[in-house]
């Protein structure tokens, strides 16, 4: 490296060796500065629990020294973004929830925003402390339904399959005073998964005559 006297950081970031060493001086550009005469006799920490004695590492024949531990110093990323997000498979539900967890190498991202893209509709998603994301989806009909989540320069996809949501009616019995003019009846309609089928249209028939009613928020 050093006999080829330019080296290359891969991040589109190189130097010349020679003309580093006689100006002394080199700026990170991050508003880290320092003089290489004085390194040379030194350690040099990076902020990053990593650090090297630079004398040391020059005349050391061992080539064990990861250098991806100081290229981010340098404007190098060496952690890669990762998104983690199952395929969901649910009845109908007047609202989807759907997760996301973001990692950038083997740390947890905490904080930041996801783009969720589902039937060419985009969702926003906020990441919160414990590194999810989550995006209600409303009304989404039975069917396959393919997800793109993106955070970064990541994206992945995913499936969410609906499923058509069974109802269950309950109709207990009830008797009544023959004297009372007013005679009140229930029924309650839900899901299979016990979530209310809110202002769905409801029949009644009693004795050849028709009554209509349509279901509440319970």
């Amino acid at each position: 490296m050093f006999g080829n006297a330019t080296f290359t950081f891969g991040n589109g970031t190189s130097f010349n060796f020679s003309s580093l060493f006689s100006n002394g001086t080199f700026s990170l550009g991050n508003g880290t500065t320092f003089n290489f005469s004085s390194l040379m006799n030194g350690t040099f920490s990076f902020g990053n629990e990593t650090s090297i004695n630079i004398s040391s590492l020059l005349n050391s024949n061992s080539s064990s020294f990861d250098f991806s531990k100081i290229a981010s110093i340098f404007g190098g990323n060496t952690n890669k973004d990762t998104i983690e997000a199952e395929d969901l498979t649910t009845v109908f539900k007047p609202t989807i929830r759907f997760k996301a967890t973001i990692k950038s190498g083997n740390e947890t991202v905490t904080r930041g925003n996801v783009i969720f893209t589902i039937n060419n509709k985009e969702y926003v998603g906020h990441i919160g402390s414990d590194g999810v994301a989550y995006v209600d989806l409303k009304n989404l009909k039975a069917g396959t339904h393919f997800i793109f989540i993106e955070y970064g320069e990541t994206t992945v996809k995913n499936v969410i399959t609906v499923k058509k949501a069974t109802p269950k009616l309950t109709a207990a019995k009830k008797k009544f005073k023959a004297k009372a003019k007013t005679k009140k009846y229930s029924i309650t309609l839900k899901t299979n998964t016990g979530a209310a089928l809110k202002k769905a249209k409801v029949t009644l028939k009693i004795k050849g005559k028709t009554y209509k009613a349509t279901t509440n928020a319970k």
